[in-house]
């Protein structure tokens, strides 16, 4: 029987792993496990989706409370990714990082304007049609930077040129993606 190396952990010799999750390759043990969960979620829909016109009772404190958790959560996501960016400088997580804000900040403001949540008609805009405006430009936005974080995954080599630091760049994003949800609000609330 061979005596195990100290060094070798419990499944076996140390391997090289990445330093950042951005540097993991996508396997196709990873892709079928994407596109089974792609299957489930168009399966569930479609058991669930008859039940779409059933209405249940009404509570207005819904929206508000639960995209205040959406923004949290969506908040402390950015700044992990935001942690990852400055370890390793590469595009493609100062991309998702941006997505993960500009959710947060729109759903923070799509509860200001929804109507009956903290008012009859919303504290900003107009009550239905600023809120929905703010939803696209949520969901819009989100998905825009998941799309930029795909085409530059694997095209990133991390040697892209940094305004200083790390640190200059994501608070130069901050303000930016600041200016823009700033922008898109008030174009919503006009």
């Amino acid at each position: 029987m061979q005596k195990p190396n100290i060094r070798d952990g419990p499944f076996g010799p140390p391997r090289n792993f990445p330093l950042v999750l951005a540097d993991i390759p996508i396997t196709k043990r990873d892709r079928r496990i994407a596109l089974g969960f792609i299957a489930f979620l168009f399966i569930s829909t479609a058991i669930v989706g008859p039940l779409a016109t059933v209405s249940v009772g009404r509570v207005d404190a819904f929206i508000p409370v639960l995209q205040t958790a959406m923004c949290v959560i969506d908040l402390i996501t950015a700044a992990m990714l935001f942690g990852q960016y400055s370890i390793r400088p590469k595009m493609s997580p100062l991309a998702v990082a941006s997505g993960y804000v500009l959710s947060g900040l729109f759903a923070f403001i799509q509860t200001l304007a929804f109507p009956r949540g903290y008012s009859a008609r919303g504290l900003i805009g107009d009550g239905v049609n600023t809120a929905a405006w703010i939803f696209v430009f949520w969901h819009t936005s989100f998905d825009i930077s998941i799309l930029a974080y795909i085409l530059s995954k694997d095209a990133d080599d991390g040697r892209h040129a940094l305004i200083g630091s790390s640190l200059v760049t994501i608070a130069i994003t901050i303000a930016c993606l600041f200016a823009v949800v700033g922008v898109l609000t008030l174009l919503a609330t006009a």
